[in-house]
């Protein structure tokens, strides 16, 4: 026997005019194919100035995930909403992979490392399709909160670490995976004494109930609801509604999407 669960919400309406925020996750296999595509530009810049490092490596995930803690950040352009932090020592780290520390003409070495390090930066802005870094800046604080959107790339080359924090319109526009919710339609103020009952539904799953009686605190129910899908939004007796479910001052919004077909 299969005990039907409905994961659902009641909500009273209580209509906002502030804009949600989106709740966005980006998924293993997104960030995965941005890494290889980093990985590559990578190794087309060792060959170009062969430079020798086993030991590169492009890692990308959702900002919340990544530790970004003690960077000095740049922000790259006025309007790109993305933030890079480069170290100090990356053209002396690739003098020392370039030249392996022989002291011969180091003035020159020094240059040609800087030229490297320079093109390395350029192909890597070329891949992730930022501006050149300007000002310090702090990144905004909701970039690292859970469901943001952002992204952030760590490049490892020549034990240096290059760092990028990307803004979630700035990751959708370099993914392109992930489909942004639309936007609201205009919408007109209830009355204060009109008020509504409606059920936002999340999914509809079966568990078994010998399932039912293992669960314990701290057990995880995966739903079949995915982030890039709208919810239903629905009361007895009206038009039901497609919603995105997303964030608005520190508690869950609803962004109204599509009318949906009646429910009487």
């Amino acid at each position: 026997m299969n005990v039907s669960m409905n994961e659902s919400m009641n909500v009273s309406m209580n209509v906002s005019m502030n804009e949600p925020t989106p709740l966005e996750w980006w998924s293993q296999r997104a960030t995965d194919r941005l890494a290889h595509a980093l990985e590559a530009t990578l190794a087309d810049w060792q060959a170009a100035w062969g430079v020798s490092d086993p030991a590169r490596a492009a890692e990308v995930a959702n900002a919340f995930e990544a530790n970004l803690e003690g960077r000095t950040w740049r922000a790259c352009g006025d309007a790109q909403h993305a933030w890079v932090s480069l170290p100090d020592t990356l053209a002396g780290r690739i003098e020392e992979a370039l030249f392996q520390a022989d002291g011969r003409a180091p003035g020159l070495a020094a240059k040609v490392a800087q030229r490297a390090a320079d093109d390395l930066l350029v192909e890597l802005s070329k891949a992730l399709k930022l501006a050149p870094p300007e000002a310090e800046e702090i990144p905004p604080a909701a970039l690292t909160r859970a469901w943001s959107g952002a992204l952030a790339v760590e490049v490892s080359v020549c034990g240096a670490s290059l760092c990028a924090l990307l803004g979630p319109a700035t990751a959708r526009a370099l993914l392109g995976a992930r489909p942004a919710p639309p936007a609201p339609a205009p919408v007109t103020p209830l009355g204060d004494a009109l008020q509504l009952d409606f059920s936002a539904e999340l999914a509809r799953f079966s568990l078994p109930v010998s399932a039912l009686y293992a669960l314990a605190p701290g057990d995880v129910l995966q739903l079949p609801h995915r982030l890039d899908a709208p919810l239903t939004l629905s009361a007895p007796g009206t038009t039901a509604l497609s919603a995105w479910l997303g964030e608005a001052e520190g508690a869950r919004a609803l962004l109204l999407s599509k009318p949906m077909e009646s429910t009487s």
